[in-house]
């Protein structure tokens, strides 16, 4: 089972990076498309996560608490929230834009966080998707029964994102929160790791 959901997760992030690859060749031609695609391989990641966890849990392997690890309780926690539709099910920029413009050609000001390259792929990039930190904190400050997240948790994800670093620098900048958008790509090849 747990060798069956490795697999899962592996197949799910090649169908993330293909829909990344080919967004700027379909995007111009079939908009929904190209966003349904990113949103499809995001959806599918982040089940995968949620598969190996269930899977771990019925073979009864506790080598890592995943809700102690903030790398994979942010995972679990945006994946539950997409489930079970709370916290505006944690949009990605794309679905940001269409529920709050009104063309597709709207300019908005974002404030886009993106994470460092670990030092041993120095050279590297990510690949971006951008998710709404707002929603993202929205949910961890939803009551425990709602979010099922326990109540230390939010300091613990606050602090693994360094996001009272980037929340000043976009005040500074004049950029509501609800603008504020991170680049999920880094932090599910950390959970991964």
């Amino acid at each position: 089972m747990i060798n069956n959901s490795f697999e899962d997760l592996a197949q799910s992030l090649r169908i993330l990076n293909e829909a990344n690859m080919k967004f700027l060749a379909i995007v111009g031609v079939d908009r929904p498309e190209a966003v349904g695609n990113f949103e499809s391989g995001f959806n599918s990641v982040l089940n995968a996560f949620h598969n190996l966890y269930d899977a771990m849990k019925k073979q009864d392997i506790r080598t890592i608490n995943w809700y102690r690890e903030p790398e994979l309780c942010l995972i679990l926690a945006i994946r539950n929230a997409r489930h079970h539709n709370l916290a505006n099910r944690i949009r990605t920029v794309f679905n940001y834009h269409v529920q709050n413009t009104k063309a597709p050609q709207e300019i908005q000001k974002h404030y886009w966080v993106d994470f460092q390259i670990p030092f041993e792929e120095e050279g590297g990039s990510y690949s971006q998707l951008p998710v709404s930190w707002y929603d993202i904190n929205l949910l961890i400050n939803l009551p425990q029964d709602k979010s099922k997240l326990s109540p230390n948790i939010k300091g613990i994800l606050r602090n693994y994102v360094n996001a009272d670093a980037f929340e000043d620098q976009a005040k500074q900048k004049g950029i509501n929160e609800e603008c504020i958008f991170i680049n999920i790509i880094p932090l599910i090849i950390k959970a991964g790791k």
